[in-house]
This record gives structure tokens, sequence and C-alpha cells, in this order.
């Protein structure tokens, strides 16, 4: 009879390639949680969910192998990994007043090298978004908009070289059952501080069936250098206190260039005043599209005030991009009677007076 035991040397080797696989799902772990010390470290937060399915696959194999050392270390990875990931995973029942008014918006990275206009503007065509914010537009991206048979219009533009561009269209007629009027738009640069860098940001002001909204579309570089990851966290930080400063409903969407994991994003969302859209929606993630779909990095994100309700979140389809759209349904309760709808006075104290948009009412 064969003896199918296996020799003291493979095991040997398998043990030591566990447990060095092990210790650096561990490191990466760690070191994710000491990204805002340096941004090198930060890059490993990005990876939660993939830490977390590799770290259960060893525990499995520890436990098989009786190597509990192992099995407790892979164990201590996941419960920590699981934590983090978990507020996307967990359900969250959508709710709304009777009579809410509801606003969907879409948040389209086109690539500034991405030429596939009709890819682009077949999602255009399909999406059905009220207000559309693209990002990475380029000056034939900004001329594209303009000619695509869409049904949209721009709003306002600022196009780039490079991947600073951004634009915000308008649908041209949806339904009737509500009213959606844009009241102003602005750009300002979020870049300051940084020489030779430019960042514009775009906000808008919206009256939803009497409520005055803002919106705030915003792309911050992605961290590919120590330079680079600065100048995202300080875009960040001001789009917070661009929020923060808000006296009435108000959201932030846009390419982030971050996970919900990272210390970046918790610059955000670390005091709760404003709420991912991704909780309770899974790893819907956008980036980049040649991985598949459940190892895609969630960097596109809209953030709102305690006053909305998100009904849908979803992603759409490939543009020729390397994101994938982003698609938010959100509800929030008609103004009172006793506000007045259609003001445009700069409550909020937002930097500068807002410029009055060409109006623009969509039917819904």
């Amino acid at each position: 009879m064969s003896d199918t035991k296996p020799s003291p040397k493979r095991s040997t080797r398998v043990t030591v390639l566990l447990g060095m696989a092990c210790v650096v799902l561990a490191a990466a772990t760690l070191a994710g949680r000491l990204g805002r010390f340096w941004w090198v470290m930060d890059l490993c937060s990005h990876f939660a969910v993939y830490l977390a399915v590799g770290s259960a696959g060893l525990c499995v194999a520890a436990v098989l192998l009786r190597r509990w050392v192992w099995a407790g270390l892979a164990v201590g990875v996941l419960a920590v990994n699981g934590v983090l990931i978990l507020p996307i995973f967990t359900s969250v029942a959508a709710s709304a007043p009777e009579g809410s008014a509801v606003l969907t918006l879409a948040e389209v990275n086109v690539l500034h090298m991405n030429r596939d206009r009709t890819r682009v503007g077949d999602y255009l065509r399909r999406c059905g978004a009220d207000i559309v914010v693209v990002q990475e537009v380029e000056p034939w991206w900004d001329t594209a908009l303009r000619e695509m048979d869409i049904p949209y219009r721009v709003a306002e533009s600022r196009p780039g070289q490079g991947s600073f561009g951004i634009a915000l269209l308008v649908h041209q007629s949806l339904g009737d059952d509500a009213t959606i009027t844009l009241q102003s738009t602005r750009v300002f640069d979020f870049a300051d501080g940084f020489v030779g860098e430019e960042r514009p940001a775009i906000q808008a002001t919206l009256s939803l069936s009497g409520q005055r909204v803002r919106l705030l579309s915003v792309h911050p570089p992605p961290p590919v250098s120590a330079r680079h990851a600065a100048l995202r966290d300080s875009i960040l930080r001001r789009a917070k206190k661009w929020a923060d400063e808000q006296t009435d409903p108000h959201i932030v969407i846009g390419d982030l260039n971050t996970t919900p994991w990272s210390y970046a994003f918790s610059i955000l969302t670390g005091d709760g005043k404003l709420i991912s859209t991704l909780d309770g929606r899974g790893n819907q993630g956008t980036w980049p599209t040649h991985l598949p779909m459940p190892w895609l990095l969630p960097i596109d994100h809209c953030l709102v005030s305690e006053e909305w309700a998100c009904l849908d979140r979803r992603i759409g389809q490939a543009t020729g991009s390397d994101h994938l759209p982003l698609m938010v349904t959100l509800a929030i309760e008609p103004a009172s009677s006793d506000d007045t709808p259609g003001t445009v006075s700069d409550r909020s104290g937002s930097p500068g007076e807002d410029i009055p948009a060409q109006p623009a009412t969509i039917h819904r």
C-alpha cells in the first residue's frame, strides 16, 4: 500500500509559504491603517476587500493543515478588514417621505485619451439622469459633448489639457411630475497652494420642487506620488470645508481617487456629516475597467448631507474609459410653503458669488 502522507520537506515548504502569505497580508493591513503618516502606506488601504478574501482563504488552508498560529493570524487580518468593509455590505433600507422630490445624478469619467464618443453618447442617451458631471474633459471632449446627439446641454464646462477638465450637463426634458431648475453654476480652482497645478471644481445650485440644493463636483489627482497624494488630500479637505459651510442640502460627487477604507476618504466622512451612498450597496467598483467586476476599486463617489435618502446607486456600462460611470438616485422632502423657491443668494458661505446660469427647467 502506498503512503499518501505528504513528505516532511513538502509539508515544511507549504507551512513556510502559508506563513509568508499570512505575514504579507497582515503587514499590508497594518500599513493601510497607518496611511495618514505616509502616502505609500495609504495605498495598501484600498485593497481591504482583496485582503479580506485572501485572509479568509488562508484561514481555511491553515485550519486544514492544522497550523494554528497562522490560522489565528489569518483570522485577525480577516477581522480587521471585515470591519472596514462591513458598511458597504450592510443592508440599508432606503426610505423617503411621501411626496419626496427625486434627483438622479450621473458621474462619467470619460478618460481624456479616450476617443470612443459612440459608447459615451450611448450611455448618455440611455442613463436618464437629470444632471451629469463629466470628468477628464479636454478640449476634444468639450467639443464632442456639444456636438453629440444626446438629450443634454452643456451648462458649464472648464476643459483642460490632461485629466483635470470638468463639465456639467443638464437633461433637456424629463417627465412632468416634478420640476428641477438649475439656478446657477460656478467654477473655481481647488488646487490653491500647489504651483503649476489646476484642479477646477463645479458648484451648482438647483431648485428641486422648491427646495434649494447645492452640488459640488471635484476630481482630485490619483496618489501616484507624494505631491499628488498631498494635492488629493488638500482638495478633499476643501470639499469637506465647502460641505460644512452649506446651509442647504448638499452633494459632493466625482472621481475622488480614494476608496472608502483610506485615510483620505475619512477626511470627508470622519465626522458623519457627509454620508457615502456606497454604504449598503456592496463593492460597486469603478476602476480599472480591465479587471473583472468583483475586483474593481470603488473610487468614484457620491456623498450627501443627512437630508437625503439614497433610493438607488448603480454602476453603468463601459464607455471606453478606464472608469465605469456612476449613477445615483436621491430623494428629499420638498421645501415647505414658507420657503421662497428660486432664491440664489449665497447663504452657504461658499467661495465667491454664484454666477447665474442660463435658466434650465427640467420637468420630471
